[in-house]
């Protein structure tokens, strides 16, 4: 299903129409049919165009959150790009020297924070060779502290199910566009990903606990976890959640 199918198809199945629509949220019945015709151009400047999309959303109790990501992503993702990449003037005046003198006055706390480190330990290493408390004994000095002794060369034999590689106890999550897809991952409570995977891109997502996907075009994508192949999460422009969770092998 597409964007603005999913605003469409809601509607009519509450058999609402524009006209009710735009005197219940006084958003003009041209801009919600612009949105559900995905026509952007028509729509007003950006903040106020996403805003329009967020309570429409809301209005018919679908996800704003995917909706909106989505919606701003088709409409303005290569704007937002150009944005980013343009070449930020250089400062100058006032503001800049005041900036800079700030910046030097960091530079010299750093350095004599680091100088003050530097003496003390020297002074507390003076002060412990010199301390009575200190046990003198050669032949606990010449052991080798690193060598491990008879329990810790057995504490781990070979093939003890008991021993679980630390590689099972994560979520890794391969994603690989067929189509365009606009994914969101989020890997143990943060977003770490949210934008649009074109047709051969792949996103690897590797989690402690869970890895929650959001996808705007299921059937454009290949998951695969832990290495094995989920296929498609659902059919071509349907929007879909999918938790990846740990599993906890019990003791």
């Amino acid at each position: 299903m597409q964007f603005g199918q999913v605003f469409k198809e809601k509607r009519e199945s509450l058999g609402l129409t524009l006209e009710h629509i735009e005197e219940e949220t006084k958003i003009r019945k041209l801009y919600l049919d612009a949105i559900e015709k995905e026509r952007f151009n028509i729509l007003p400047p950006k903040v106020y165009a996403t805003g329009f999309v967020k309570k429409y959303a809301r209005y018919l109790h679908l996800d704003d959150e995917v909706l909106v990501a989505l919606f701003v992503e088709m409409a303005y993702g290569y704007e937002e790009e150009a944005e980013i990449t343009q070449p930020q003037p250089q400062k100058s005046g006032p503001e800049f020297q005041f900036l800079a003198m700030n910046w030097r006055n960091v530079v010299v706390a750093g350095a004599f924070l680091l100088v003050a480190l530097w003496v003390g330990n020297m002074i507390v290493g003076a002060i412990s060779n010199h301390s009575p408390n200190v046990a003198q004994n050669p032949t606990s000095q010449q052991q080798n502290p690193t060598a491990p002794g008879p329990e810790e060369q057995n504490n781990n034999p070979a093939g003890d199910p008991a021993q679980t590689d630390e590689r099972d106890m994560s979520a890794t999550v391969r994603v690989a566009a067929l189509s365009d897809c606009w994914v969101k991952a989020i890997v143990d409570g943060e977003t770490v990903f949210s934008s649009t995977l074109t047709a051969g891109q792949e996103q690897v997502f590797e989690g402690r606990e869970a890895v929650l996907l959001t996808v705007g075009n299921a059937g454009g994508i290949e998951v695969y976890y832990n290495g094995d192949k989920i296929g498609p999460l659902g059919e071509s422009g349907e929007v879909i959640h999918k938790e990846f969770r740990v599993a906890r092998l019990s003791s």
